[in-house]
């Protein structure tokens, strides 16, 4: 059973619209004390073009996770697996092997791309959540 979540860069987006779906599920899992992950890459990606007073918020409720060799070598490996562009599909490879890792639900606004990558990666299964 899942502890955590972790969050893409489509999540991010959906948090600072304001995406039901998003909110919704952040408050579930506040209320279920899970874990709020956030991949240092997505989260990189979306600050760039963020308000930097959400950004900080987002910072305060959500626990940032770096790069763990595991997670690095699954999402290198799925990527070659795949033989997909690691500079278009890295952000999404590191966020659905950490979900691999972690055992979280994927909030994500790309279940098809997230799919595909997890069926190319070995390890835990994963529940993914559209936003």
């Amino acid at each position: 059973m899942a502890e955590c979540i972790i969050l893409d860069t489509g999540a991010l987006i959906g948090i600072e619209r304001k995406n039901a779906g998003v909110v919704h599920a952040l408050r579930e899992a506040r209320r279920k004390q899970y874990r709020i992950l956030i991949r240092s890459v997505a989260y990189t990606e979306w600050i760039r073009g963020a308000n930097q007073g959400l950004g900080k918020a987002v910072g305060e409720i959500a626990e940032h996770i770096g790069g763990e060799r595991e997670v690095a070598r699954i999402a290198g490996e799925a990527l070659k697996a795949l033989n997909l562009n690691g500079k278009e599909h890295l952000a999404d490879a590191i966020v659905a092997a950490c979900a691999r890792h972690y055992r979280g639900l994927l909030y994500t606004s790309d279940p098809d791309d997230m799919k595909r990558l997890l069926a190319a990666m070995p390890g835990n299964p994963v529940e993914i959540v559209r936003v």
